[in-house]
């Protein structure tokens, strides 16, 4: 048994890196750069959110209190804990059923942590559905070290052109933080203004587009100079794309539907907005091998009893448009789709500095929420905006603690995907990210096969 093998600690996922020293490659077709690579000193909350809990003093006994807390309020209220359980189990795709849920958790989470503003942005008249008035004081409640990320809801995220997010030692940083050129070197519009591109051409779009504009996600000018007294400055237009891809989804009857795609970015590199935008810290997102070896760890501190490994998957939805962009980058973010200029007044997809703002806001939303279920019982990584949470325990442990972790989610005011929700307990086989894994109750064991369009 490898588990004989690797020295005991109170803390069972500190020594990961312990199973990764074991592995061993045989004609490694791709050797990667990370697999020597050494465990930094920084926070984390996306590879292994246990971990990353245990990174700041006195977060996990904060979170503790909040667990405690939803723990008396699903005793007290049941019907609360089986409304999340049940969306998830059901694939909800209208969350109304969630709203009173939801506001059970808020008031209970707001009456520990001292939260008097539990509104979401928009009813504050901010670009944001979360709540950063809860966020804050929760955070400041877990003495969590990233007080940059509730600034942002409120004053706009940095995406590396006018301003810099503020480095809290939650990722590594670049050593070489300098644009490649200066905003006065690029043109304000590439091709002029009668030329046409394809979403011009495609009605699917433009209606993705004004739906986009009712959720004031962007925003539309009658023409270009109304668009610069906006935005008080010169603009910078980039041509719109549409990518488009087909996925088949597997219905509950067996049968399977052809469902299309559309994502609509902005081509920065063309309109040289990447040139001029600088990355300083490098989101550490997950591996799929990062994920087994903490489900080998919670299997090893609590194997036997009627206790069972357990995998759910449950997205965050609209992830880059959870947070707004600062009003002086905005003129940055814009493009021009038939009579209309449109701006960005979230983080844009594609752009340099949005990938860390998603990065550091969710890593931030998985320690808070993780911390509040025994350490035991859940563990969590999160790629970009897909979490897996990982859970050891009995059938009602498990529940619990997916009770208290996505219950303060909801609180935050997250959107989560339950429509795409994955649950082993359900599903024999769960797809994340590049692979698919399935549990061995049977041989205490995760059996991983690498997605073919992967290989």
């Amino acid at each position: 048994d490898i588990a004989d093998n690797v020295p005991d600690v109170d803390t069972p996922w500190r020594k990961a890196a312990a199973w990764r020293g074991m592995l061993m490659w045989r004609d490694r077709l791709k050797p990667q750069w990370h697999d020597d690579e050494e465990t930094g000193t920084h926070v984390g909350g996306l590879r292994n959110v246990s971990q990353s809990i245990d990174n700041v003093p006195g977060l996990r006994e904060q979170g503790a209190i909040i667990g405690k807390a939803l723990a008396e309020l699903y005793h007290r209220k049941p019907h609360v804990l089986k409304l999340i359980l049940d969306g998830i189990n059901n694939k909800i795709e209208d969350l109304s059923p969630l709203e009173g849920a939801a506001n059970e958790v808020i008031s209970c989470i707001a009456g520990v942590v001292g939260c008097t503003d539990t509104r979401r942005g928009v009813d504050r008249g901010l670009h944001c559905e979360v709540r950063p008035g809860l966020i804050a004081a929760w955070r400041k409640f877990a003495r969590d070290p990233d007080d940059a990320v509730e600034g942002w809801y409120v004053d706009g995220s940095p995406l590396g052109i006018e301003a810099r997010p503020e480095d809290k030692n939650i990722f590594p940083t670049y050593t070489d933080v300098e644009a490649a050129a200066h905003p006065s070197s690029i043109a304000s519009e590439l091709g002029g203004r009668g030329k046409r591109t394809k979403a011009d051409h495609d009605p699917e779009a433009i209606k993705e587009v004004d739906d986009m504009v009712k959720k004031k996600w962007i925003k539309r000018y009658f023409s270009k100079a109304q668009a610069k007294r906006s935005v008080k400055g010169r603009l910078i237009l980039s041509e719109l794309i549409v990518l488009v891809k087909a996925k088949l989804k597997k219905n509950k009857d067996g049968t399977f539907t052809k469902k299309i795609k559309r994502r609509l970015l902005l081509n920065l590199k063309k309109s040289g907005i990447t040139s001029i935008s600088v990355k300083t810290e490098r989101p550490e997102l997950p591996r799929i091998l990062d994920v087994i070896f903490a489900n080998l760890d919670l299997m090893r501190a609590r194997r036997g009893s009627g206790r069972w490994l357990r995998h759910l998957i449950l997205d965050f939805a609209h992830a880059f448009f959870n947070f707004p962009t600062r009003p002086d980058e905005r003129r940055y973010f814009a493009t021009r789709l038939r009579q209309y200029i449109y701006v960005w007044m979230r983080t844009v997809q594609g752009s340099r500095g949005a990938p860390l703002i998603c990065g550091r806001a969710l890593a931030l939303a998985m320690r808070l929420a993780a911390s509040t279920a025994d350490r035991l019982v859940l563990n969590a990584s999160t790629y970009v905006d897909d979490p897996i949470i990982s859970l050891m325990g009995t059938k009602d442990e498990q529940d619990l603690a997916i009770g208290q972790c996505v219950g303060s989610l909801l609180a935050m005011g997250f959107e989560l995907a339950f429509a795409k929700a994955q649950d082993s307990a359900e599903e024999d086989v769960v797809t994340w990210i590049s692979g698919r894994l399935q549990i061995l109750h049977d041989q205490e064991a995760v059996a991983v096969e690498i997605k073919e369009e992967i290989l």
